[in-house]
Order: C-alpha cells, then structure tokens, then sequence
C-alpha cells in the first residue's frame, strides 16, 4: 500500500537512535514516527488506539530479556479490536539491542561501536552520538543480521502472527 503509514513503538532511546538511523541515513527501513514505549512491560495507552487510523502499520521493537509476551499479546489484539486494516509486525530482539548490535556486527563488546570507556557507558554515548550511520558502518554493520535471529518460543510466537483477535478484518 503506497500511502501505508508506519509507526515504530521501541522499548528505549538507543532502540530510537537505531531505527532513525536505519530510516533516515541506511534507508533499510520505512519511514515512520518513532515513539518509545516500551509495549513488553506497558499497556498500549487508549490516546495511542484513538490516534491509530486504517492502513498504519505498527512495528513493536522490544527486548526479550524483560517483559512478558503476554503484555505485547495484550496490546496486539487491543489495536486489533480498535482498529481495521491495521498492520502488526513484532520484532523481538533476542534478549536486548546491545546483543543484536554485537551480533550484526560481529563485535566482542558493545563499547566498541561508540568507543566509549565501558560496556556502561555506551547507551549515553550511543544516544548523544551524532554519526551512528558512520558508527555502524565502521564497525561492519550487517542489517541482514539484525533481528534476524529466533528469540525463546515464548516470544518467537507473537513474530509467527499467531496471536488474532476475535474481531473479524474486513
């Protein structure tokens, strides 16, 4: 759909600098609004439902070392009862993004993508950083890896799709 909008619900900052970075600079992704929420932990606020509208398509980006599945199935199937004609797609990172960004660099630490003091220290420097394009490029960064491993069944299911809600799509 040519006019699809899109919407990324990530768990946190680093999370956010990623996928605008992935948008905007790599051009791998959609483009979107970006809102942090972190949906494996929080119900999906009513205001964010009403503001919904047919044809958006929801991209959920969450950790899997905090949280439940059910929360995220919670909040999957209340878009689905609000809404129709809208898409969800679930990206659950396997255990959390410093994991995913070690692994889709092939990096031993994630300090080494910032070159920051400490593993401690990268979030902040990764969130002040104002070339994370060039960051991940010099680091070897292989979106094809990214996300792309399975997470625990538990989380892997909701990626499946297998969780509807009983509110027929027309």
């Amino acid at each position: 759909m040519k006019d699809r909008k899109t919407i990324y619900f990530v768990e946190g900052q680093c999370e956010e600098v990623i996928v605008r970075s992935l948008i905007q600079d790599f051009h791998l992704l959609p483009p979107g609004r970006i809102k942090v929420l972190n949906i494996s932990q929080r119900r999906f606020p009513q205001s964010l439902l009403f503001s919904l509208i047919p044809g958006t398509c929801v991209v959920f980006i969450f950790d899997t070392d905090t949280g439940t599945p059910h929360t995220v199935r919670e909040n999957i199937v209340a878009i689905e009862r609000m809404t129709t004609d809208v898409e969800v797609i679930v990206i659950p990172q396997c255990r959390n993004l410093e994991d995913e960004l070690i692994y889709s660099c092939s990096l031993k630490e994630i300090r080494q993508i910032t070159g920051s003091r400490s593993n401690k220290n990268f979030k902040h420097d990764l969130i002040h950083a104002s070339n994370v394009h060039s960051l991940l490029k010099s680091c070897g960064f292989n979106f094809a890896r990214l996300w792309s491993r399975k997470a625990d069944m538990e989380w892997e299911i909701l990626r499946q799709g297998e969780i509807k809600s009983s509110r027929k799509r027309k």
